[in-house]
């Protein structure tokens, strides 16, 4: 999404020449140069400045400079892995470069370089399987403007200069048919017009996901890639019609899970800010090299075809490096969320041939698309729905696709219990089987409080209670079939759910709420049906389709619903795409295990938080009397002991939902926008990606000190540990807030364990003051968590003269440590926890030596949150042996306090952002919490942790001997004297 945004910004920022500059001037001195740039001053050497936007620093950019300058060529080979870097003759390459050997050449795209794991892992991996000369072609001090028309337009001449090195090779006596050259965005295209001028055609291109915005509007000199430039061009499609080519440009095209975004495990919106799918080509290729199971990829005319047409499957060939040079056209195939991405099955292929299924809501969407599937595979099909006309139209359409006749329309108006039980009733007569049974049919209603005939809420009617009495209706027939399925479709939606009371499900509030409510009780609706079905032969799952454009938003206002259906063409999936996960649930063999649980992606997910500890017995027995059902209906379990129903629940309680007056109308469909917008796009993707502790870790006897304790994830951290029965030592700068804050854990808890001790991190003298009053009253330190930070505070100093936000996130955690660490070593099995961010991955060039020194208000915070990782790396390798283990971690975007030191405008800004999107302090505390008291972690001390889970290292800790040189460098700053030095 940054780099949409970098494209939308650069090709929207047309300006006009100014009057002192000719067209014709710049155009005769500089060739390449176009209308989208603003001249804004020259240097005193001549050289032109130009710009967009304003003529601050921040905004200049200069013409890229001459490939023959900043071009780059490594050779690597097995006998020489660690690479010989190529200057302006080929005199290095004797003794190295063998002719008679094949050649792979590999070239990056914008943004990246030589060095990045697009160019190093396709290098290691062509290593790994051929006794080849392997070149990397690093032309980054032109790709790296982030002005993208500029390296855009450069490709051609940085290809003029790559054709210039392979002829120097050719001329050498290596044959171009044994070349293979490989790029990927930008670099498809620079490697395209590279081979494009080689004396003698090349062998092979391959272009991994070949750049879109510029190329498809005729702005480059010489085109883009194209399958003339090579005996043999292949194309891997993985963000078509984004940042990548949705045209076939090659002899192969291939198109995982149809080519464009989101891939498969870049749903996360922090994937897709990382363009997570156009890196997607690369990291394919690069496992194709050295995987045991390959990408199977079919030809075929579309992917739709390619899932559920037989004759598509038929001629498979692997997709990648073992792709046969006679491959011709598009193929397609499906890939996993995460390495390894291949597949060893492509779909699969029950045949549901004497089986019936029944979806409710058939007739469009997701229901339609799953009763389609289930008519290609032979079932005996029942479309529940209301509208009949609709329904005949879906039937025949059905029938007319697939040539299944037995596609059958049974009308049901899920608003109306007595319908329900009509339609029952109707479906026992006329069928003697029932092996699927999939409630789909929801609506989403938002501010009309709509009462059904039963007087129910009707979102709440058609969402829950009506599904939940056709299920219970159906179970007798559903058992005589087994083995049977029952598919409860939910939403992401049930995870953000606030309010839900099992004494209440009947009382709601009319609001966009309201729906993940019905969709958390569908959730726990599976979850005791599966319990009270187990070793019956009927299994039960939830599927969550994910955000899906279907007609769900009709009875929204329609200012909403326009909204929406603009959203839905770049967000949403495809009915189709929907359906996949109820389908993989109704089919999928195997799974009777997972009897019970939710879905997503046709994959099995951890349960959400909000279902934890809900009463489902109870939730069961109060569903049962809202819907009234008769004493021979009431559910009975495998050993025939009924259930019992809540005396206390009274049919009063089934009236007794709050009709809500709207006093701003306009302001009440505000919040609305931005929870569909906002809410859907952003919130419960950073929400979905959100680990919780498990771990059930007792901590009396334990001492454990928080920096920063008083509010956020700081506060909830010392309340977790305080539950836990700990001791628990508050170490806050603002006495009052500190000992408000122990007041509420001590009154939350009853632990009145819990001390405040005063701290003040901007202080280097407070942090020994602190650290001597601890080694004086405390005999042991279990946990200590660096948690205390701040931010948007500018370029201030402190009074020790340091940067203030580098010494509040980093310079005093570091000291207030090292004076702690005898008492730690003395405690044994204690942890240190370092809060840092994943802001450190955009640390980038950090340099030791101008870690006091760095500018800014967002710069220094990501440089500080970096010098705290680098720091715990270093911690665990002097505490090896110890008994003391530390950890760095990422609590997430989480709505904090963590700017209330920024300017006004910065600060109301955040606010409003934290509101919206973040995590809450509870949330974001989960890693802390988790790092804190998980047991058998200590093999991963020194380790970064995100939700929960070990991760790998950022790229900007990859630098081994960088967490040492900042060690030894911040002893200094800190002013650490000769014993308290950690060696």
């Amino acid at each position: 999404m940054w780099c949409l945004f970098l494209f939308i910004a650069t090709f929207l920022g047309v300006g006009n020449l100014t009057q002192n500059y000719s067209r014709e001037a710049l155009q005769e001195k500089y060739p390449g140069f176009g209308t989208e740039w603003i001249p804004v001053g020259q240097k005193e050497n001549g050289e032109l400045i130009i710009g967009y936007f304003d003529d601050s620093d921040d905004a200049r950019f200069i013409f890229p400079p001459e490939p023959k300058e900043v071009v780059t060529f490594t050779l690597y080979t097995r006998q020489h892995p660690e690479g010989t870097k190529i200057e302006d003759s080929l005199e290095k390459l004797e003794g190295i470069f063998d002719k008679s050997k094949p050649s792979k050449f590999v070239t990056h795209g914008w943004m990246s370089s030589g060095s990045a794991d697009t160019c190093v892992k396709i290098k290691d991996g062509f290593l790994k399987k051929y006794d080849a000369n392997v070149f990397i072609m690093d032309w980054s001090e032109i790709s790296s403007n982030v002005l993208y028309p500029i390296p855009m337009r450069a490709t051609k001449s940085v290809g003029d200069f790559y054709s210039e090195f392979l002829n120097k090779l050719v001329d050498s006596g290596a044959d171009p048919k044994n070349f293979h050259l490989v790029g990927h965005s930008l670099g498809a295209h620079v490697t395209g017009f590279g081979a494009r001028g080689v004396k003698g055609k090349v062998g092979r291109v391959t272009g991994l996901d070949p750049a879109l915005p510029g190329f498809n509007m005729g702005l480059v000199e010489g085109g883009h890639l194209d399958k003339e430039d090579a005996d043999f061009v292949d194309v891997i499609h993985t963000c078509a019609g984004y940042l990548g080519m949705s045209s076939s440009i090659g002899h192969a095209d291939f198109h995982p899970n149809g080519g464009s975004v989101p891939q498969p495990g870049c749903e996360n919106i922090f994937e897709m800010i990382e363009a997570c799918s156009h890196g997607r080509s690369w990291a394919y290729f690069a496992e194709s090299l050295t995987a045991e199971v390959p990408f199977m990829a079919y030809r075929c005319d579309s992917f739709e075809n390619f899932l559920h047409k037989e004759e598509c499957k038929e001629e498979g060939i692997p997709m990648g490096d073992p792709a046969p040079t006679s491959a011709r056209g598009n193929y397609y195939l499906r890939t996993q969320s995460e390495a390894p991405f291949a597949v060893k099955n492509i779909q699969e292929n029950t045949c549901l041939v004497g089986k019936t299924a029944l979806i409710t809501g058939a007739n469009t969407g997701i229901g339609y698309e799953i009763a389609l599937d289930f008519a290609k595979r032979g079932a005996r099909v029942i479309l529940a729905c209301r509208n009949e006309q609709k329904a005949r139209e879906a039937c025949r359409k059905i029938i007319n696709e697939t040539g299944n006749e037995n596609v059958v329309v049974k009308f049901i108006d899920l608003s109306s219990f007595a319908s329900v039980r009509a339609f029952v009733e109707d479906v026992k007569r006329s069928e003697d089987r029932l092996n699927i049974l999939v409630n789909n049919a929801a609506i989403l209603e938002v501010g009309l409080n709509s009462l059904t005939i039963d007087g129910n809420l009707l979102v709440m009617q058609v969402n829950y209670f009506s599904p939940f009495l056709l299920t219970v209706l159906l179970t007798d027939l559903m058992r005589k079939s087994k083995p049977s399925r029952i598919i409860n479709l939910t939403s992401v939606m049930a995870r953000v759910a606030h309010g839900f009371n099992v004494d209440k499900i009947n009382n709601v509030e009319g609001t966009l709420n309201d729906y993940g409510i019905t969709k958390l009780c569908m959730i726990l609706f599976t979850l005791e049906l599966a319990k009270r079905l187990d070793k019956s032969g009927v299994t039960a799952y939830s599927a969550d389709p994910g955000l899906v454009d279907t007609e769900i938003f009709k009875q929204t206002p329609r200012f909403i619903n326009l909204l929406a259906q603009s959203f839905k063409r770049f967000f949403f999936k495809t009915p189709e795409e929907g359906a996949q996960t109820p389908i993989h649930c109704s089919v999928t063999k195997g799974i009777e295990e997972c009897n019970g649980e939710n879905f997503i992606d046709c994959q099995r997910v951890k349960k959400y938080a909000i279902v934890e500890n809900q009463e489902l017995t109870k939730f069961w027995n109060i569903t049962e009397m809202i819907v009234s059902l008769k004493p021979d209906e009431i559910y009975k379990s495998e050993d025939n002991d009924k259930t019992s129903i809540s005396d206390d629940y009274t049919i009063t309680s089934k009236l007794c939902f709050r009709q809500f007056l709207f006093l701003n109308k306009m302001f009440y469909i505000f919040v609305i926008v931005f929870l569909l917008i906002f809410g859907v796009i952003l919130k419960i993707y950073i929400k979905f990606t959100t680990g919780w502790c498990r771990s059930k870790t007792c901590l009396v006897g334990k001492t454990a000190i928080i920096t920063g304790a008083n509010t956020g994830i700081g506060f909830e951290t010392a309340l977790d540990f305080a539950k836990r029965g700990a001791r628990v030592i508050l170490a806050c700068r603002d006495e009052k807030r500190a000992e408000d804050a122990r007041y509420k854990v001590i009154e939350e808890t009853g632990n009145k364990n819990v001390v405040v001790k005063l701290i003040n991190m901007s202080s280097f003298n407070s942090v020994r003051e602190f650290a001597k009053e601890i080694n004086e009253t405390e005999d042991r330190l279990d946990i200590l968590v660096n948690n205390a930070g701040a931010g948007g505070i500018g370029d201030k100093k402190s009074k020790d003269g340091h940067v203030l936000l580098m010494q509040i996130n980093y310079f005093s955690s570091f000291l207030l440590t090292h004076l702690l660490i005898g008492l730690l070593k003395k405690t044994k099995g204690s942890r240190v926890i370092n809060v840092s961010s994943m802001v450190a991955k955009y640390a980038k060039n950090f340099d030791v030596s101008n870690v006091d020194k760095y500018p800014g208000i967002v710069t220094v915070y990501y440089y500080s949150k970096l010098c705290n990782i680098l720091f715990t790396k270093e911690l665990a390798r002097r505490l090896e042996g110890t008994e003391v283990t530390t950890y760095s971690l990422h609590p997430g975007a989480v709505k904090t306090e963590l700017y209330r030191h920024a300017k006004n405008g910065y600060k109301l800004l955040f606010q409003f952002l934290t509101n919206i999107f973040f995590k809450t302090s509870e949330e974001g505390a989960q890693t802390t919490i988790y790092c804190s008291v998980t047991k058998r972690i200590e093999k991963y001390s020194g380790e970064h942790f995100e939700d929960c889970q070990k991760v790998a290292s950022y790229k900007t800790v990859a630098d081994p001997d960088l967490p040492k040189k900042l060690w030894e460098f911040t002893q200094d700053i800190v002013q650490l004297k000769p014993d308290e030095i950690l060696t």
